[in-house]
């Protein structure tokens, strides 16, 4: 894989994650295939389930490993 397509990958994948980060209500989130090629990253497919919350006491409750 040329590393440019690599690098795209990764700004991918982060971007993906600060999402699961903000948003709790995504309890799913499928993309497949995701696609890297020297123009960017395509997702070809994706799924995301959502459901309602319960009220948080603090950020990034939902979450199993917490950023500090």
């Amino acid at each position: 894989m040329p590393s440019g397509d690599e690098a795209q990958l990764v700004e991918a994948f982060l971007r993906f994650t600060q999402i699961v980060f903000e948003l709790p209500e995504i309890v799913e989130f499928d993309i497949n295939p995701l696609v890297a090629h020297p123009g960017g990253v395509m997702a070809w497919d994706a799924r995301i389930l959502v459901r309602p919350i319960p009220a948080m006491n603090a950020p990034y409750d939902h979450l199993a490993i917490r950023p500090e």
